[in-house]
């Protein structure tokens, strides 16, 4: 993705990414940080993700898949049948580990508990080792922003009508004031990547990058 272009991460960024098959943006958002390119966030970013006393939205959504994947071991003891199995979960996040497990062939030959119990731990190992990637200064630098930036919060909030996203794209454009070119990603369609040409013209931010356009 071209030589040192530095990244500002938005939060469905860092969710994508610790979440990984079981979140929409999975794909795309380990492509972006697991690039060679710089990565940056913010400590408003990591108050949504992580929290300061709750865990923020990654330990409210690890706990959706644990509870998942015990419900589907509740299942199958119920009914050992993987195809009822995927046509009762087919909206939970877990979904793609379970289908990837429906298209083993030899499926039936085996206790589906068992290779529940161990996908549950599995996903549990690689969550970790994401997190430890995650926290790793070498990986992810956190900026801390101590300007209001008051001018520019009066013209972006009645646009983008979410108080909270535009703290982030100011984090963005703090960030920028030393680090030239900065590039934001966001899952954010809606809140900001719709309002992309009114953010650059009013940041310091060279671009906004929706991760829906990743290729």
């Amino acid at each position: 993705m071209g030589r040192f272009l530095p990244y500002f991460l938005d939060s469905n960024v860092i969710i994508g990414y610790c979440f990984f098959v079981a979140d929409n943006w999975g794909n795309e958002a380990t492509k972006i940080f697991e690039d060679p390119e710089k990565n940056f966030t913010s400590t408003t970013v990591c108050s949504e993700c992580f929290g300061i006393e709750n865990g923020g939205k990654c330990q409210t959504i690890k706990q959706t898949i644990v509870r998942e994947f015990r419900r589907a071991i509740a299942q199958v003891t119920r009914d050992p049948s993987i195809s009822n199995l995927l046509s009762i979960t087919r909206d939970w996040k877990i979904f793609p580990i379970l289908k990837d497990i429906g298209a083993d062939s030899a499926i039936r030959q085996k206790d589906l508990r068992d290779i529940l119990r161990a996908a549950v731990n599995d996903y549990n190992r690689k969550y970790e080792e994401r997190m430890d990637h995650i926290q790793d200064p070498a990986r992810l630098t956190i900026h801390r922003r101590t300007e209001g930036y008051k001018g520019i919060w009066q013209a972006l909030n009645p646009v983008m009508g979410d108080p909270d996203d535009v703290e982030v794209v100011l984090d963005a454009h703090d960030l920028a004031g030393t680090i030239l070119p900065i590039f934001m990603y966001t899952g954010d369609f809606q809140n900001i990547y719709t309002h992309r040409k009114k953010i650059l013209e009013l940041t310091e931010i060279s671009e906004v990058h929706f991760l829906g356009n990743i290729r």
